[in-house]
């Protein structure tokens, strides 16, 4: 039997674990709200000028990357990036790229079976890119070369067109040249 004190101290210990069961799912749902108030304050601003806004709902291009389709050949231009970064050339040898390939694969793999694609591109972006200190230009570059080796540009440009991590980048190009990506796009 417990004491009325030790009731008391049992009720206080629940009730003080759904305050802060509260309090995260409150601060998840802040998170959200404030980054959609930042998308509409920012819209606000600058849409009224001769300009449009296209926001990311993602927290930066990097990580949008990340989280598509593209997110192994992201992966793959991000450790190409740190194999430059630690080297005096600017390019990689194919026993480097051979490498990287088999880290890239095995991570992947491995990443896959236990996490989901938000944590996979956090790990890809933050963790790697960021905290590792790899130069966004050097990894851009990375990207564009691998991109440019895709053996079905059509592919790649439907896969880039499709991916909805990438809608506001193509509404964005889209409306800088007046629709021209779409018609192009549906030429194809």
């Amino acid at each position: 039997e417990q004491t009325e004190e030790e009731q008391d101290e049992e009720e206080q210990d629940e009730e003080e674990q759904d305050e802060e069961e509260q309090d995260e799912e409150q601060t998840e749902l802040n998170y959200s709200q404030r980054a959609e108030n930042a998308i509409k304050e920012k819209e606000a601003r600058y849409n009224g000028l001769p300009v449009k806004a296209f926001i990311s709902k993602d927290w930066t291009l990097e990580y949008a990357i990340a989280l598509s389709d593209l997110k192994i050949d992201f992966y793959r231009a991000v450790l190409q990036g740190r194999k430059i970064k630690n080297s005096n050339v600017l390019t990689l040898t194919e026993k480097k790229k051979i490498q990287v390939d088999k880290k890239v694969n095995s991570d992947i793999k491995k990443w896959n079976d236990e996490w989901v694609n938000e944590r996979i591109a956090f790990e890809i972006y933050n963790n790697i890119q960021l905290k590792g200190s790899i130069s966004k230009a050097i990894v851009a570059q990375c990207f564009s070369e691998i991109l440019e080796e895709y053996s079905d540009q059509n592919d790649l440009k439907e896969k880039l067109i499709s991916d909805s991590n990438f809608k506001y980048i193509i509404d964005a190009i889209t409306y800088a040249t007046s629709g021209e990506l779409e018609k192009e796009a549906s030429d194809d």
